[in-house]
């Protein structure tokens, strides 16, 4: 038996502090931007090879944002499983999906995972002085489909994750909801919340789900579905909208990450607030997805949403205090 099944896009993540004319020299010029697997790479080997030059040696860890709370739920105690596309072949993952595997076993982590021709997707994170540059390359990941997820192991999981940057893959999303006893769903970013904000409501009523949102993507929720609600929604309607929408949904359950502010966490008719230690993180990237590992850590364990939204405050605390990216 699973506690909590994850599916998400697996990722390695890396980071490294280069000059400036490192992230010039392959066009990074945008905080965030996307860059083919081939660039990833290229940019990868080289920071590799830039520690003989003296170049500090980049960091690496397994990513992405259902992998992450896969592998927080497991440090919590949960038996949980993971399923995603890395690179490789038919004899096994390529050198950074292998890494990938081997940090997700260590976590205990049972694993399903299929290799495609792409390679294993990258998020390189670049620190130039005060900047920070972000490349993103994810490869194979965007190539599981709905019959890559495991049916049986999945459908006997107690809960099952979904990382909502997969919300645009149609068949994928109803096989999660056809086999998932109780779903819960991180929504992943604005424009995946715009563009699926009917199905997001349907999924909400038809069953037993967790909607993790952070405060822009619920806002984003409110003005998709809401009634007029203007171009700047202001934050005490949206925390209407969202008690209006599980008070429709009463099995159901949005929990809204603030950051530094804490959570909020609808229920029925119950609104609950859970403050949190304030933080000022250099870097902040994937703090959300350990607070929902910590969350339904909490949940399987059978707490009181109370606990759950306070245990998912201090495992994001934790997460963010390990980042070498935020180290002195």
């Amino acid at each position: 038996m699973i506690d909590l099944f994850c599916i998400g896009n697996p990722l390695v993540d890396v980071f490294a502090e280069v000059p400036g004319s490192f992230c010039a020299r392959f066009g990074l010029n945008a905080p965030v931007q996307h860059v083919s697997p081939r660039r990833a790479a290229a940019i990868l080997r080289e920071l590799e090879e830039g520690r003989a030059a003296g170049t500090p040696p980049p960091v690496r860890r397994a990513g992405g944002g259902a992998a992450t709370a896969a592998r927080i739920a497991a440090g919590l105690g949960l038996r949980t499983a993971f399923a995603g596309a890395l690179g490789g072949t038919s004899e096994g993952p390529d050198p950074p999906g292998r890494f990938f595997e081997a940090e997700l076993g260590r976590a205990s982590t049972a694993l399903h995972l299929v290799c495609r021709t792409a390679p294993t997707g990258l998020c390189i994170t670049l620190k130039t002085g005060s900047a920070r540059r972000i490349a993103a390359a994810p490869g194979a990941a965007l190539e599981f489909t709905a019959e890559d997820i495991p049916k049986e192991p999945a459908r006997r999981a107690r809960l099952l994750l979904l990382d909502g940057y997969m919300l645009d893959r149609k068949e994928l999303v109803q096989r999660f909801f056809a086999l998932a006893r109780t779903a819960a769903l991180d929504a992943g970013s604005v424009f995946m919340v715009r563009a699926g904000a009917g199905d997001i409501a349907a999924y909400i009523k038809r069953k037993p789900l967790l909607l993790f949102m952070n405060e822009a993507e619920g806002a984003a929720l409110h003005r998709a579905l809401g009634e007029n609600p203007g171009p700047g929604v202001p934050e005490k309607e949206t925390e209407n909208f969202l008690r209006d929408l599980c008070r429709g949904a009463p099995r159901s359950c949005v929990v809204l990450k603030r950051g530094s502010r804490g959570a909020l966490v609808f229920k029925g008719n119950t609104l609950l607030r859970a403050e949190t230690e304030v933080l000022h993180p250099e870097h902040s990237a994937g703090a959300g997805d350990a607070f929902a590992g910590g969350f339904l850590a909490g949940f399987l364990q059978r707490r009181t949403l109370e606990e759950c939204a306070a245990l998912g405050n201090r495992t994001a605390g934790a997460f963010l205090a390990g980042l070498p990216e935020n180290r002195p």
